[in-house]
């Protein structure tokens, strides 16, 4: 998270973006994979990165082990996103 609080530096703030574009894409990817349209594979991209960013933000100085947040953070998304 330390990358993030610095991205007012140029140079970080274009790494930041090529990182999040190729995890975008690659979501995307794996839903498309999963059937769905471009359109919706990529809107489920992104809800999945922002939840994603922002369960790494709600749990700062959380003393859980972050295995298991993330096994629960992945199966509400399943449920939510894939599982109709």
């Amino acid at each position: 998270m330390q990358l993030a609080a610095e991205q007012d530096d140029p140079i970080v703030a274009q790494v930041l973006k090529r990182v999040s574009d190729r995890r975008l894409e690659f979501l995307a990817d794996c839903y498309r994979e999963l059937g769905y349209t471009s359109k919706q594979a990529k809107e489920r991209a992104m809800l999945t990165y922002l939840v994603f960013v922002g369960s790494l933000h709600a749990t700062l100085g959380d003393s859980s082990n972050p295995a298991i947040r993330m096994t629960r953070v992945g199966a509400l998304l399943s449920e939510l996103l894939i599982e109709q």
